[in-house]
């Protein structure tokens, strides 16, 4: 008898499998494809784990995201993003996420991301909040920061600052590293470092990537900020 946990990779793995025939479909028939149609975008992907900040969101369990959105210009989005979560002891089994970004261009290499996002948690509500996103792009080097009005459900705030840069290996692999320090707010937890070191095949539009994480602290998350490695088979569409 197949495990919960493997039907759950195998229904993932037909819906990549269908976004993955669509969009291989849609880049096919580009040209005869309206502009306003263009604007349209999505994603898809499943992970062995899904993991933010160095800390699981679904107890090491496995994870199937989507999202879908609307480009008003080529720095204006908005759109919706939905995850299965998994807390102990918490009612919390979906997080769906609304947002909107925008892009300044400041030359070739120099860009600023601003995203702002809207979570809301299901059924539980504890986990609903905002977070803000500036993420600073010059040339290959990225520097991110986050404010969250809500960490890990702890009704406090927190802020995330962190360094990303990604080691191009050849035409179709990189390796990519991040290193983050967050700062928290609330009793019985201290700042923490996270670190990520991801493997990354692009075959578009299919995404491939094996990535390692830690943390500094990993004792006071109870074992939800352990080293892990997590798989990943991501699409856009």
């Amino acid at each position: 008898m197949v495990s919960p946990r493997y039907k759950f990779l195998i229904i993932g793995a037909i819906i990549m499998t269908f976004f993955s025939c669509v969009s291989r479909r849609c880049h096919a028939q580009e040209k005869k494809t309206e502009k306003s149609s263009e604007r349209f975008f999505g994603e898809a992907s499943i992970l062995t784990d899904y993991i933010r900040k160095g800390v699981t969101q679904t107890n090491h369990d496995p994870a199937f995201q989507t999202g879908v959105g609307y480009k008003f210009s080529p720095s204006f989005r908005l759109g919706i993003w939905g995850s299965n979560v998994n807390y102990e002891y918490e009612s919390v089994h979906l997080n769906l996420k609304t947002y909107f970004s925008y892009q300044f261009f400041m030359t070739a290499n120099v860009n600023l991301l601003l995203r702002h996002d809207l979570d809301r948690y299901y059924k539980a509500t504890s986990r609903n909040g905002t977070n803000t996103l500036l993420d600073l792009t010059l040339f290959s080097y990225h520097v991110l920061y986050v404010k969250d009005d809500n960490w890990e459900g702890t009704q406090t705030q927190s802020s995330w600052f962190a360094f990303r840069k990604e080691f191009p290996y050849s035409a179709s692999t990189a390796i990519e590293a991040t290193a983050g320090y967050s700062m928290v707010d609330v009793d019985n937890y201290n700042n923490y470092i996270d670190l990520k070191a991801a493997y990354i095949y692009r075959e578009n539009p299919i995404k491939l990537s094996a990535e390692i994480t830690m943390t500094s602290n990993a004792r006071q998350f109870n074992g939800r900020g352990n080293m892990a490695l997590a798989l990943q088979v991501a699409t856009q569409f």
